[in-house]
């Protein structure tokens, strides 16, 4: 009787180790997409090409995390791509057991820009009447402004920036002649910020 128990158990044990053979693994490939100070990545496409092929395409959660699951052996291409962002690949082959998991990090894209300059073009004309920064305020626009004490040039000097200001701050020219501090504002007839080219 013992005897029997034992070869029944055995029996039975060997038969439980073929079905479980005979059952093929679930084969996954899984990782997380991270940009490039280690932060989860959501949002990236996540495409497995098998052979070449496109197979299947997911999005990453808000974990960065991705996961293809019920795969046949083989060989596996993982393209992870953002806009903006340099595109991933990741080529592996699938045989008996699933592959580690993926830690794949996005760089950002190097923006290129290319600038042809050639001789055909005209060249920048010095004439204040071509230039197309020129500001004008004419009579009526001065007789509105609110102008302290007479001052026209302190007044004028807050529509100008700072930084194009020289050291010693606005200059006057009246009839060609610099360096006039006070001007009578009913002798204006219209003032003109000009940046000259």
């Amino acid at each position: 009787m013992r005897l029997w128990l034992c070869t029944s158990l055995l029996l039975m044990l060997m038969y439980a180790r073929s079905v479980q053979a005979q059952v093929p693994p679930i084969l996954v490939i899984n990782g997380i997409v991270q940009d490039q100070t280690g932060a989860a990545f959501p949002g990236a496409e996540v495409d497995l090409l098998k052979d070449g092929k496109q197979q299947r395409t997911t999005t990453t959660d808000a974990s960065g995390t991705f996961r293809f699951d019920r795969l046949q052996p083989g060989n596996y291409e993982v393209r992870t791509h953002k806009e903006g962002f340099k595109t991933d690949i990741n080529k592996m082959t699938v045989g008996n057991r699933s592959p580690g998991r993926l830690r794949i990090v996005l760089f950002i894209e190097t923006l290129n820009q290319q600038i042809t300059v050639s001789g055909d073009t005209p060249e920048v004309s010095t004439d204040p009447s071509e230039n197309r920064d020129v500001a004008a305020v004419d009579r009526q626009a001065l007789d509105d402004l609110p102008i302290f004490d007479e001052d026209v040039v302190a007044t004028m000097s807050r529509f100008l920036d700072n930084s194009a200001l020289g050291t010693n701050g606005v200059t006057l020219i009246v009839d060609g002649i610099q360096g006039i501090s006070a001007l009578s504002p009913s002798a204006i007839q219209t003032v003109t910020i000009n940046q000259n080219p």
